[in-house]
């Protein structure tokens, strides 16, 4: 029986991305965390906040996964829809 490989844990990380994208990425990552954790505070699930978005779950990981580079449309939906100004 073949052993499948994960290629993205066995692919080596892009040694030429530049300073701007690393930023960029940092974000990424960062303002995923954030939504997490005020998911997490107010005990709202992925499925939850899938529906107050108006979005299917698949998007809502995606999003959440840190690799989602958020638009300010989108930022602006979930800063509204979590109440969060």
């Amino acid at each position: 029986m073949k052993r499948k490989v994960n290629r993205f844990k066995t692919r080596p990380m892009n040694k030429n991305i530049s300073p701007v994208e690393m930023k960029r990425i940092k974000v990424s990552m960062e303002l995923a965390e954030a939504i997490k954790n005020v998911l997490m505070k107010r005990n709202i699930t992925r499925t939850q906040f899938a529906k107050m978005m108006g979005q299917d779950k698949k998007v809502i990981s995606v999003w959440l996964s840190g690799t989602y580079n958020f638009n300010l449309g989108t930022l602006y939906e979930i800063v509204d829809r979590l109440g969060l100004m």
